[in-house]
C-alpha cells in the first residue's frame, strides 16, 4: 500500500470519526430541544387542567380543555386525582401513573405531575414520537456521514496525488544517479524544493567523490604498473638461471631501489587520499623548521649522487598543516635530486615564498604550459606533482614552474 493510499484512508477515517461525532452531538441537542418543548407544553397544559379542576371541582371539565389537550402536535393525556383517587381522566390512551412530583419517564411515557391543596394532576405524552424523530435523524445522518467520508477520502487522495507528483519525479531521478540530467523541482519554494536542493547538493558531492576515486585509481594503477613491471622483470631475469654473487648483489640493489620507489609512491598515494578525505585543520606553522627537517632527511640522498643541497633564507610562519607541508617540500627536493646529475640544489625560504632550484634537465614543455592538467605520459611528474598541486590548493598557495638557464625552478607562494 503506497503513501497516497495510506494517507487517503487516514483522512477518510478521521473525517468519518469527526462527522459521526458531530452527528451524535447534533442528535443529543435535537433530543434536548424536543424534550424542552415537550416539557413546556406539559407545564402549560397541566396548569390549565389544574385550574379547571379547581374551578369545576374536578368534574365535567369543559370541552375547551379537551380541545386544548388535543390541539398540540400530539394528544396529551391528563388525569385528575383527589386524595389519591382518580376522579377524572381524558381517556385518550392508557397513560401509566406517576408516583412523584415533577417530570418522570414511566412505561415509555413522559409524565408531568403537579398538585395543589385539593387536586393532583398528571399530564403526559408517549416518548415514541420523540424516539421516532431520533431514529429518522439517524437513518438520514449515518449514510450521509459515510458518503461524505468516502468523498473526502477520494478528494484527499486526488490532492495528495497531485502534490506527490514532484516527489515521484525526484525518486525516478535519484534511481538514475549516473545520468547527467539535473535534479528536478529545485526551483520550488516549498518543502519539495528544499528536498530537491538537498539532493542536488548531495549528488554533486557524490559525483565529486566518485570522480576523485576514479582519478585516484587511474593514477595509482599508472604509477604502480611501471615499477612493478620492472621489479618482476628483474626477478625473472635473475632467477632464469644460476648466476654468480655479483649478479645477485646487483639484482638486490636494483630491487632495493625499486622498493624505495614503491614506498614513496605508497606515501604519496596515502597523502593524496588524506587530502581528498576530511578537510585539513590549518594553523600557524614554522615553515623554516619544516623545510630544515626535510633537508636533513634528504642530505644522504643528495650526497649519494654527489650533489650539493643548500638551504638559505629567513624563518617564516605560514598557516597550514605541518604534515602535508613536509610532504610538499620533500616531493620538490626529491624531484630536484632525482633529475639533477651534477651540480647543486638550492632551497630558499624568503618571506612567504618557498623556492627550489636545481641544475637538472628542467621541466617538460607540456608541463610548463599547463601544470594543472594531468600528464600521465611524463614519467616522474604524475602522482608526486599531483600531491604538490593538491597541497598548494588546500593552502591557497600559488605554484609556479619554470626552467632556468640551467635546470628548473619551483616557486610556492603562500598567502
Amino acid at each position: 500500500m503506497n503513501l497516497q493510499t495510506r494517507l487517503s484512508l487516514w483522512v477518510g477515517g478521521v473525517l468519518f470519526l469527526a462527522l459521526i461525532t458531530l452527528s451524535v452531538l447534533s442528535g443529543v441537542v435535537l433530543y434536548q430541544v424536543r424534550l424542552s418543548d415537550m416539557n413546556q407544553e406539559l407545564r402549560d397544559q397541566s396548569k390549565l387542567v389544574l385550574n379547571s379542576a379547581t374551578l369545576y371541582q374536578g368534574k365535567n371539565l369543559p370541552n375547551v380543555v379537551l380541545q386544548t389537550l388535543a390541539s398540540g402536535s400530539e394528544f396529551v393525556d391528563a388525569r385528575i386525582e383527589k386524595q389519591g383517587r382518580v376522579i377524572w381522566e381524558s381517556g385518550f390512551r392508557n397513560m401509566p401513573e406517576a408516583v412523584r412530583e415533577g417530570f418522570s419517564n414511566v412505561g415509555g411515557w413522559h409524565i408531568y405531575r403537579v398538585s395543589n391543596e385539593r387536586f393532583e394532576v398528571e399530564v403526559g405524552r408517549p416518548l415514541a414520537s420523540l424516539q421516532e424523530t431520533l431514529r429518522s435523524y439517524g437513518v438520514v445522518s449515518f449514510p450521509l456521514t459515510l458518503l461524505m467520508s468516502i468523498l473526502g477520502a477520494l478528494g484527499s487522495g486526488w490532492v495528495l496525488g497531485q502534490n506527490l507528483k514532484p516527489l515521484k519525479k525526484l525518486t525516478a531521478r535519484v534511481q538514475t544517479l549516473d545520468q547527467p540530467e539535473p535534479i528536478p523541482e529545485t526551483q520550488r519554494p516549498d518543502e519539495v524544493g528544499l528536498l530537491a536542493r538537498a539532493l542536488a547538493e548531495s549528488l554533486d558531492a557524490l559525483q565529486r567523490t566518485r570522480k576523485a576515486e576514479l582519478e585516484f585509481l587511474r593514477i595509482a594503477s599508472h604509477e604502480l604498473r611501471t615499477p612493478l613491471t620492472a621489479l618482476k622483470a628483474e626477478l625473472e631475469y635473475t632467477l632464469s638461471k644460476p648466476r654468480d654473487l655479483q649478479v645477485y648483489e646487483l639484482a638486490l640493489r636494483t630491487l632495493h631501489r625499486n622498493t624505495e620507489h614503491l614506498e614513496r609512491l605508497a606515501v604519496n598515494l596515502l597523502t593524496l587520499t588524506r587530502l581528498q578525505g576530511s578537510p585539513l585543520e590549518l594553523q600557524p606553522v614554522d615553515l623554516w623548521e619544516i623545510t630544515a627537517a626535510v633537508i636533513d632527511r634528504m642530505i644522504p640522498l643528495a650526497l649519494k649522487k654527489n650533489l650539493s643541497l643548500e638551504f638559505e633564507g629567513n624563518p617564516t610562519t605560514v598557516t597550514g598543516d605541518a604534515i602535508t607541508l613536509s610532504r610538499l617540500v620533500e616531493n620538490l627536493i626529491f624531484n630536484a635530486i632525482r633529475y639533477t646529475q651534477d651540480g647543486e640544489i638550492r632551497v630558499i625560504l624568503s618571506g612567504h615564498q618557498l623556492i627550489v632550484r636545481d641544475q637538472g634537465q628542467g621541466f617538460p614543455q607540456e608541463l610548463l604550459e599547463d601544470h594543472e592538467a594531468q600528464h600521465p605520459g611524463i614519467e616522474g611528474f604524475g602522482i608526486g606533482m599531483k600531491v604538490v598541486r593538491s597541497i598548494c590548493e588546500l593552502h591557497h598557495a600559488k605554484l609556479t614552474l619554470e626552467n632556468t638557464i640551467r635546470g628548473a625552478k619551483v616557486v610556492v607562494a603562500f598567502p
